[in-house]
């Protein structure tokens, strides 16, 4: 089988492979590649029955369902160039798009084009558009026809189309100025898919989860990325966070692409067994089966030296040849140098910096450390005085050169120590009251501590220590 030339061609050549494999679903709607072929070829002709030129631009105001993703493939199919507009925008925005580009057609449907009705004069390109409900709409200052109608059209011609050919406009989202269109050819987004699939390793077993608009290149990044491996595509619209995990159990979904807001409400919420039960598991933390490890080809392994007893795990990685990183960080300047490595290895060093440089910002300088800003601390230091932490191993007494003194405390023996060292516990008692960093449970024998100097009053354990949770002195 020859190489996809253009867009349309990833749908085309899976229906050849394979014609009754699953394609695209929607809710309780399904279509197979041989059935996603035939309606995208159908609509394409239509569309040419319209008129349209080739390279000529096809908006869809649509939300995700069968009917979006059709449209799209057919309108590359046709020869023509489609601009997806995210379904959120209102009237005004939709204009502004249709206007910049010169859009010829529009497919929505009938309640988002009697809104647009009002702005739809001033799109003088505009001469279609095309609604998914059996009525057409009448007083629009264009031709208005039914989507259906397109289905039953006869058949034509598709525009011969190379891959360097436009293929899609995307617009950026406008939050710095105007929204811009991004140019994208057939060949862009073929290569696209093909990378994404390879290093995802995607197949024809894979249920992929479109959450993200489709006017956003990661959101129909998931579609090419199906249709290229062959794999299923299932689109959705949600309203919660909760949503995406019901669809992702019903639809037993093996990949999923979100923003961090999404990423970080779905990591706050409970998973379903059936979801959860199928993920490869390798043990617990401190006895992780590395041969099931090794199963799972890992590109690199992050393994972790805060806990006792994590050199044996790192050992067995290292007796098994497997690629790992190990960080041991004491201080803020050690994680920046450990992001670094790790972007380096894991081929995306041009990300390092801007995350480093964002976790600065987020610190604030006077946050930093005497030897990463060059000043001293102001005399006298008002932070609280830190003896000893649980991390990264235990027992451990930070010097001058650690998170401490990056944090919000001061290190207790940053005179004598400028790098942190392991402690007994009988060390304890030379020390005047000191702050205990805590995960945040108390031992049941603490008891309430008054305020002495600049020590933190929270809990004191028998009289000597007063307890502090991490957050409140920045442990890496």
């Amino acid at each position: 089988m020859t190489a996809p030339i253009v867009l349309s061609d990833l749908i085309f050549h899976s229906a050849e492979r394979a014609p009754e494999a699953p394609a695209l679903s929607f809710r309780q709607e399904r279509l197979s590649y041989a059935e996603l072929a035939e309606q995208i070829q159908k609509a394409a002709h239509g569309l040419l029955e319209l008129g349209l030129g080739r390279n000529e631009r096809v908006a869809v105001y649509l939300p995700k369902r069968l009917e979006t993703v059709i449209a799209l493939f057919a309108i590359a199919r046709a020869g023509g160039v489609f601009v997806p507009v995210n379904p959120l925008l209102k009237p005004e925005q939709v204009a502004y798009i249709l206007k910049d580009c010169n859009v010829r057609v529009l497919i929505t449907a009938n309640d988002r084009a009697n809104l647009l009705a009002p702005v739809l004069a001033e799109c003088h390109d505009l001469h279609t558009v095309v609604t998914l409900d059996e009525d057409a709409i009448p007083g629009l200052p264009t031709r208005s026809v039914v989507w259906e109608s397109l289905l039953k059209a006869p058949a034509h011609g598709v525009h011969r189309c190379i891959d360097t050919d436009m293929a899609a406009i995307l617009y950026t989202s406008g939050s710095t100025g105007k929204p811009k269109g991004v140019v994208l050819s057939h060949r862009n987004m073929i290569v696209g898919a093909q990378s994404v699939a390879s290093y995802l390793g995607n197949g024809p077993h894979d249920r992929i989860l479109a959450v993200l608009p489709l006017s956003f290149d990661a959101g129909f990044s998931q579609l090419t990325t199906a249709f290229w491996s062959g794999a299923s595509a299932v689109v959705m619209d949600y309203l919660l966070p909760r949503d995406v995990i019901r669809t992702a159990a019903r639809e037993t979904v093996t990949g999923l692409t979100a923003v961090p807001p999404l990423w970080v409400q779905l990591a706050q919420l409970e998973w379903p067994p059936e979801v959860v039960d199928p993920l490869p598991k390798v043990g617990p933390d401190l006895e992780i089966d590395v041969e099931k490890v090794a199963a799972l080809e890992p590109d690199l392994v992050l393994a972790t030296l805060t806990v006792p007893g994590h050199e044996a795990v790192v050992e067995r990685l290292e007796a098994a040849g497997l690629p790992y990183v190990a960080p041991e960080p004491t201080c803020l300047a050690d994680v920046y140098r450990d992001i670094r490595d790790l972007a380096e290895r894991l081929g995306v060093p041009e990300q390092a910096e801007p995350l480093v440089q964002s976790m600065r910002a987020e610190l604030g300088d006077g946050r930093r450390s005497p030897w990463d800003v060059g000043d001293p601390p102001p005399e006298p230091d008002p932070r609280p005085a830190i003896l000893v932490q649980w991390w990264p191993k235990p027992v451990i007494t930070p010097g001058a050169q650690s998170w401490a003194t990056d944090g919000n405390g001061a290190s207790a023996i940053s005179a004598a120590h400028p790098a942190c060292i392991i402690v007994r516990f009988e060390m304890f008692m030379d020390y005047p009251p000191l702050s205990f960093p805590t995960t945040g449970r108390i031992p049941q024998d603490s008891r309430p501590a008054q305020p002495r100097g600049h020590y933190i009053p929270t809990q004191a354990l028998q009289g000597k220590f007063h307890c502090a949770p991490w957050y409140s002195v920045n442990a890496p």
